[in-house]
């Protein structure tokens, strides 16, 4: 099977005829089927870490039918370039299930189901394209599950921790499933946070609508307009009109406060970089502050700016990670 094929697959622009007989070649034996797993594996992740389109067919160039899959990925893989697009991927947490079939909305013989997990690292953020043509930014320490291919009755995709999504426009649901409740669209942009450890969930709508569901009580429904908000108060959903916005720049890779108090800044700070911050002065937990961040600029240079407008010092035990504020 030609790699070209694989990937014009793997990128949608593949006819019906096409799509059968990729079926029936990964059908034929367990070899085909892993190459076929293996061959996504390596597109997602070039398609995850660069734009460049000449690499994807400096790749699918370099590879040779005439002879086997182990001795075919060597110039791939000994390529510089290559092995860059690997280091940077290896932040990435990128996992394949096997299950039932990726031609299933074809009405043909189940066989193969992918399913695909990220994990945006601490500290950074993830922008990825779904198979239906949604585009996902993928917040700090945040997970998303999807498959290789949406079936023809609903889109569904599994969230724990924040994304922002700009939904591609199509008859069939997209639903987002979280630990605490469900949203609901057909085409529209909107930001999902869902943190179950501290049983928080909240959607915020940009632009076209969505239904906001929870799982803990399904008659509880609300149906967002945009520049509305929906959040569950003792376990109630509600929604209100937002006007600052600046909290969902995070997929600019900025963090924003607006008159926000000390200790919910820290608690941002250390859910984006994975520390531990301990206040030893009550006193500055009183103090509130406004102002913009860059993320890539890292915790202590927000540290040291903070530390100059709201009066304090710290130290930082790199060895546990731990920041003392005093």
């Amino acid at each position: 099977m030609k790699v070209e094929l694989l990937y014009k697959f793997f990128k949608g622009e593949a006819s019906d005829e096409e799509i059968f007989l990729i079926k029936n070649w990964v059908e034929q034996s367990d070899e085909n089927k892993n190459r076929f797993i293996m061959e996504r594996k390596i597109y997602d992740v070039i398609q995850l870490n660069t734009s460049d389109e000449n690499l994807l067919r400096e790749y699918m160039d370099s590879q040779d039918d005439s002879k086997k899959l182990r001795y075919r990925i060597i110039p791939f893989l000994s390529n510089s370039k290559f092995k860059e697009v690997f280091k940077i991927a290896a932040v990435i947490l990128i996992t394949f299930f096997v299950s039932l079939s990726v031609f299933k909305q074809l009405n043909v013989t189940p066989n193969l189901l992918a399913t695909q997990t990220i994990t945006a690292p601490a500290g950074q953020r993830v922008n990825l394209t779904l198979p239906d043509g949604t585009s996902v930014w993928l917040n700090s320490k945040s997970t998303l599950q999807y498959p290789i291919l949406f079936g023809t009755k609903v889109r569904d995709v599994y969230l724990e921790g924040q994304a922002y999504f700009d939904v591609a426009k199509n008859k069939v649901p997209f639903i987002v499933n979280t630990s605490n409740g469900t949203v609901k669209a057909l085409g529209t942009e909107f930001d999902v946070l869902s943190d179950s450890k501290n049983e928080i969930f909240e959607t915020m709508l940009f632009e076209g609508a969505v239904e906001v569901g929870l799982l803990t009580d399904s008659s509880q429904k609300i149906i967002l307009e945009p520049n509305q908000k929906a959040v569950v108060i003792n376990n109630i959903l509600k929604s209100a009109f937002v006007e600052d916005k600046n909290p969902y720049e995070w997929r600019n890779g900025l963090i924003c406060f607006r008159e926000m108090g000390f200790k919910e800044i820290m608690s941002v700070l250390e859910k984006t970089y994975d520390i531990k911050i301990i206040v030893l002065n009550p006193n500055i937990e009183k103090r509130t502050h406004t102002g913009k961040f860059r993320v890539s600029h890292g915790v202590q240079y927000a540290l040291n700016v903070l530390s100059q407008t709201m009066n304090f010092e710290y130290d930082f035990d790199y060895e546990k990670q731990i920041i003392y504020v005093r």
